[in-house]
């Protein structure tokens, strides 16, 4: 019968090709005779390195084909790809064959402008994939994701980190096929699809995510909505999760951006396919979220999954809602804004204050934090100006949420020119799960704001802690309010100390001798009652009562009867 197929196996990429033998010739241009399928090694060559492998083209690359004992035999000429068809036609009517090659990296010639091929490659594969983005016609609910992938080619450092991942063999076959999707079907989905089901979507995610940590919640909307449009309504047939949409679902969030830390929260990673959440797992995601217990036992995994991606959804659109109106408002003050050609009185640049913000030192932006939490916000600022800050500044919350406790501003001592300072307000997380932001800047003692706006940025998980039992007064402990905290790196000659206020003592007049006080009548003690012994399952009590189980009976008799497993505790009182 002869050879009829030939499997063609990049060894390096473990990429695997199939052909016929006689769309192999056409494909390279050669007359198929009715009598024969036969192939050259030159024609071989060529149909591997032009169009099964492109990459390799510039490579150098081996042949081997596996003989009868599956050894690989290298192929370097006729004679040797006949004996290796002969031997593989006694098994069947295919040739397996396989490819091995490196691409070539020449040394980096500055001088010379020479760039190695890996470059070159990958480079152009980036455009390619770009000009696709751009070309594709996203249908309305898919606009916003496709403008968000749009805005991640353009973040600083992405395109390196892409073209680097783009010339490494583990993710060029990936980029290469997605190309290749894509140019077929139309649809940026229909690329991504494939690789989002190996996992490939998610590995590259998170490569990026590390080499360039500052589009982070830029990744993960565009990693939540791949996922939403290819699982959230999915149906049955698919192999995807199927989603019972006649479960009345549990209001969503005021908030929906707490469903993003949520999930990072309850799954310690920065992106998770919801649709692999377990039950306890999204269940535990919506209570971080604000659901109730009692609304929450009721529902399957599946509705809880769904109830996360409309949440998801609906992130998408406040998303580009609050964009749309930040785009507004630049505009408005651009209108407004009156243009002086850059022209600037020299002294007013030279005495005028100025701070620019130089990092967190404590609570970054994005920070998670307990429903009802105390924390302390810390900004490391530095004075880059050529005066030093007006006496009595003050650093005051402008806008947006008031986190801070007691006092809306703080003092800043005075600093002079290029010396940097640590500035500390005590701050309490709200009660409600969701996502606040307050804006701060310092001031003169008159109002004059000066220098860069500063801002606290927290999502709010979980539900308050319950209130701990009264216990006696103690001796009062003074209160302090939010100070200012000199950098070590750069220490400062003005010092600000806040000394602590004296304890007061009140002392009480004497009672009047002419006042007759009684006995007190005896006090007959109540027989002594055994204190309840703490159960060896206190801390698994707890852990449920947190989750909003407080049915202690009921945890308990569970808690011994599986043991003090939590997990197959919180499975029965979810069912």
């Amino acid at each position: 019968m002869g050879i009829t197929t030939i499997k063609l196996l990049h060894k390096e990429a473990q990429d695997m090709r199939r052909v016929k033998v006689s769309d192999l010739l056409h494909t390279i241009g050669k007359t198929v005779s009715s009598s024969e399928h036969a192939f050259s090694f030159d024609e071989l060559r060529a149909y591997a390195l032009d169009h099964a492998f492109p990459s390799l083209k510039m490579s150098e690359v081996f042949f081997y084909y596996l003989d009868d004992e599956n050894e690989q035999v290298r192929i370097t000429n006729e004679a040797e790809l006949k004996e290796g068809v002969r031997l593989m036609e006694t098994e069947g009517s295919i040739f397996k064959l396989v490819i091995s090659g490196n691409r070539q990296v020449a040394d980096q010639d500055a001088t010379a402008g020479v760039v190695s091929f890996d470059s070159e490659y990958s480079t152009a594969l980036f455009v390619d994939l770009s000009r696709l983005l751009e070309r594709w016609e996203a249908s309305p609910d898919q606009a916003q994701m496709k403008k968000d992938m749009g805005v991640l080619l353009h973040e600083a450092g992405v395109q390196t980190a892409l073209i680097d991942m783009m010339a490494d063999a583990k993710f060029s076959a990936s980029f290469e096929n997605v190309s290749a999707l894509i140019k077929t079907e139309g649809s940026i989905l229909h690329g991504v699809a494939a690789m989002f089901a190996e996992g490939k979507v998610q590995e590259i995610a998170s490569v990026l995510m590390e080499k360039c940590p500052h589009v982070k919640e830029l990744l993960e909307n565009i990693m939540h909505a791949l996922q939403v449009h290819m699982h959230a309504h999915t149906s049955p047939s698919t192999g995807q999760v199927a989603l019972d949409n006649q479960t009345p679902l549990p209001p969503l969030p005021d908030d929906p951006f707490v469903v993003h830390r949520a999930l990072e929260f309850v799954t310690g990673r920065f992106f998770i396919d919801i649709s692999s959440l377990t039950n306890e797992q999204s269940g535990e995601v919506m209570f971080n979220c604000g659901v109730d217990g009692a609304l929450l036992r009721p529902l399957s995994r599946e509705a809880r999954i769904r109830w996360i991606a409309e949440t998801i959804l609906k992130l998408q659109k406040a998303n580009q809602a609050l964009k749309d109106a930040k785009a507004k408002k630049l505009q408005e003050e651009a209108e407004k804004q009156i243009d002086t050609h850059g022209i600037m009185d020299a002294d007013d640049v030279d005495n005028k204050p100025s701070a620019a913000f130089v990092g967190d030192v404590s609570f970054p932006d994005g920070s998670t934090i307990r429903a009802g939490d105390s924390f302390l916000k810390t900004w490391r600022l530095k004075n880059d100006g050529k005066t030093r800050w007006p006496a009595k500044s003050r650093l005051v919350c402008v806008g947006g949420d008031h986190l801070e406790i007691g006092d809306s501003f703080v003092s800043v001592p005075i600093v002079p020119p290029g010396k940097m300072i640590d500035v500390s307000v005590e701050m309490k997380a709200p009660s409600k799960p969701a996502r606040y932001t307050g804006y701060w800047r310092l001031c003169t003692a008159d109002g004059k704001r000066y220098g860069q706006r500063l801002w606290v940025d927290i999502l709010v998980v979980g539900k308050p802690d319950p209130p701990a039992p009264s216990a006696p007064p103690a001796t009062p402990t003074p209160l302090v309010k939010p100070t200012v905290v000199e950098s070590h790196a750069t220490p400062l000659s003005n010092e600000v100390v806040i000394p602590a206020p004296a304890a007061t003592v009140i002392q009480r007049p004497a009672a009047p001798s002419h006042y007759s006080i009684p006995a007190p009548a005896p006090v007959v003690s109540p027989a002594p009652v055994a204190a309840p012994s703490p159960s060896r399952f206190q801390d698994q009590l707890d852990t449920l009562s947190s989750m909003g189980f407080s049915n202690t009976t009921l945890n308990l008799s569970l808690l011994e009867e599986y043991n003090g497993d939590v997990s197959l505790a919180l499975n029965h009182l979810l069912q």
